[in-house]
């Protein structure tokens, strides 16, 4: 799967010119977008001419798809200031938004059962990641002392009892809900400890994955960020969890976090064993960035790879 340029990216991608829509060597484009600039002229009022663009090019180069639209610190800043909403702030300085907050939920439903009334009918439209779950791509939520303290304190005025307690409950709600509104489209929640791993977050972020796989296995997928040529192994959470649910689920896999390394003195083998690497745990889909995938010299091991993930079995529920 191809990276296209970010939800931050200024002017926004064309999606019909972009390098991905015709390499070869790419079966799909990740298309990512942020809650912020969806909805910029105000609540409801959702601007999909970015996204319709995305399903168009996608389907006329013969690509499949899938989506990002982050929530968190890239909610709108409308959204924060609505009654009731709450937030944390960050450790970069930005607010965030808090998976277990009514006013939220209620809102990025409303997004989530546009955008899936919109596009779930796509036939190449193969998966949606689900966002608002921490304060970015990943599961990271309140790993920083400063960051969890405001965690519990959002957490006791919502009632719960502590954060962890909190944060699992707003996650299988979301977990539910993506389900409920997309239907037959796998949704794909990322890895990454929500608390301090030594805190509980580790076995957090598990017990929201056992919630997603048992519930709703065959559907419920997970993405590591952690790809590289010496990492993830055995006995690590993006390790254990993609070979967990891969057997299970098509849209089980990784993002390569490691492009563009200027003291590879042969780019393709470092990516060529992280390829090896991901595929080996069960991954059935792996996202590469732009400047590794349009590089030329990556090509074969992107083949290799691709056919690598073609002749796995078919997940079963």
């Amino acid at each position: 799967m191809y990276l296209a340029n970010s939800y931050v990216s200024e002017p926004p991608i064309d999606p019909f010119t972009i390098p991905g829509i015709t390499n070869p060597h790419m079966n799909g484009i990740l298309w990512r977008e942020s809650w912020e600039r969806l909805d910029k002229f105000g609540q409801g009022q959702h601007d999909w001419a970015f996204l319709d663009a995305c399903m168009n090019a996608s389907d006329s180069h013969g690509k499949d798809g899938a989506f990002q639209v982050l929530a968190g610190n890239f909610a709108p800043a409308w959204f924060f200031a609505l009654p009731g909403a709450k937030s944390i702030t960050s450790d970069n300085g930005l607010l965030t938004t808090v998976p277990f907050d009514p006013v939220f939920q209620a809102t990025w439903q409303e997004v989530q059962r546009s955008m899936a009334n919109r596009y779930k009918g796509r036939a190449r439209l193969r998966y949606v990641v689900m966002s608002g779950v921490g304060h970015g791509s990943e599961s990271f939520f309140a790993n920083s002392p400063g960051e969890r303290a405001q965690a519990e304190q959002v957490a006791h005025e919502l009632g719960y009892p502590d954060a962890i307690t909190a944060w699992e409950a707003g996650v299988q709600w979301l977990i539910d809900m993506y389900e409920r509104v997309w239907g037959i489209k796998p949704i794909v929640l990322c890895t990454g400890a929500p608390f301090d791993p030594d805190a509980g977050g580790t076995e957090a972020l598990q017990a929201m994955i056992d919630y997603g796989d048992s519930h709703y296995r065959g559907r419920f997928g997970a993405r590591a960020d952690d790809l590289l040529f010496y990492n993830p192994n055995i006995g690590q959470p993006s390790a254990d969890i993609i070979i967990q649910i891969s057997p299970h689920c098509i849209a089980t896999g990784y993002q390569f976090g490691n492009h563009q390394n200027v003291n590879d003195p042969n780019p393709p083998d470092r990516l060529n064993q992280a390829l090896i690497r991901g595929t080996g745990f069960g991954a059935h889909f792996i996202e590469v960035f732009a400047d590794d995938a349009d590089n030329p010299i990556s090509g074969q091991v992107l083949d290799y790879a691709n056919a690598r993930m073609l002749s796995s079995p078919t997940p079963t529920p």
